[in-house]
């Protein structure tokens, strides 16, 4: 059996956040942190059922997988990853940045967390999601001048949301941001695609 950990990553889909955690609770201590990369925003209303809100970090990265076969991923794309703390000082988590920075993923802690989560959820719903309904790489959005007039419809409705929040997002600033993230990961097949095609349920609840 595994010892208690001082950070514990929940990657899972979030539908199985729960379970995951609950199966894992032993190796969850006093100090232990808890950390969510997953896709979407507010599963740090899951996470806070294990621990106190100074020990949850929140974030996102840019890096894309799927699985091929048994034991055997694709790494798709990769990108920037960003952190923050909950409820708590982000830079009590700096280390947590620095040694993912170290092992290749290159990570910031950031003060506006939100901001950061809000930024890749713009591209999962503008792009992601088209690659789904239309079984795509994700870089079929881009060369595709009608899928590319979706993506552009979908991430002006997703700014007005967030901006209608409190975010404040520039429009052209974040279709820039979607088109660069689309072309270093061109050849990607999103999760969500292969959850449609495997006949899965997807995460588009968050």
């Amino acid at each position: 059996n595994l010892p208690v950990m001082d950070l514990v990553i929940v990657f899972v889909k979030s539908m199985f956040t729960i379970s995951a955690i609950e199966r894992n609770q032993r190796i969850i201590g006093r100090n232990t942190y808890l950390m969510t990369l997953q896709n979407g925003a507010g599963h740090e209303k899951n996470l806070l059922r294990f621990t106190d809100a100074k020990h949850v970090v929140i974030g996102s990265t840019q890096h894309n997988s799927s699985i091929l076969s048994l034991g055997c991923i694709h790494h798709g794309g990769s990108g920037k990853t960003s952190i923050g703390s909950y409820g708590g000082n982000s830079r009590e988590i700096s280390d947590i940045a620095e040694n993912f920075s170290r092992c290749g993923f290159e990570t910031s802690v950031s003060e506006n967390i939100q901001k950061q989560i809000w930024s890749k959820l713009f591209l999962n719903t503008s792009s992601s999601s088209l690659t789904a309904i239309f079984q795509v790489p994700l870089g079929s959005v881009l060369e595709n001048q009608n899928l590319c007039f979706l993506m552009g419809k979908l991430a002006s409705e997703a700014v007005a949301v967030a901006n209608n929040s409190g975010l404040d997002f520039c429009y052209e600033e974040v279709m820039e941001e979607i088109k660069s993230v689309i072309v270093n990961s061109k050849h990607a097949f999103t999760s969500i695609f292969s959850d449609l095609k495997q006949g899965r349920k997807t995460e588009v609840d968050t």
